[in-house]
Parts: structure tokens; sequence; C-alpha cells
């Protein structure tokens, strides 16, 4: 499936901390009061650490586009 999207932003952090620290939890599909740490929590079951501490976190914030 594809899906058409314009990009609005991209924000470098240090960590998953950091980048929800910054942000809040509805720009990731999640309702406000979501615990953050459980956020994170699952970041690293697709993402690990050593590669967080090597290159830091991207965040990208999209719009998908009608078309």
């Amino acid at each position: 499936e594809k899906v058409d999207v314009e990009v609005l932003a991209l924000s470098t952090y240090k960590s998953f901390e950091e980048l929800v620290a910054n942000s809040p939890m509805t720009d990731f599909g999640y309702p406000e009061d979501y615990d953050k740490s459980e956020f994170v929590k699952l970041m690293y079951d697709i993402y690990d650490k050593v590669g967080e501490e090597k290159w830091g976190v991207l965040g990208i914030k999209i719009k998908k586009r009608l078309i």
C-alpha cells in the first residue's frame, strides 16, 4: 500500500526520551495522556540503544496528502 505524504518537519534528538519530552503523544497517534515511558519501551522493541547512542533519533512529522 502507498501513502502520499508531505514532510512538515525534521527534528534531531539524542534519545527517544528527549523526543517524547519535546513532543505531544498525539504526534505519534496516541492519546495525550499515554505513558511516555511506555512509548520509549515500545521504541526499543524496534530500535536498539546502540544505534540510538551512535546516531541519535530523527523525528519526522508528516501530513497525509489527499490525492
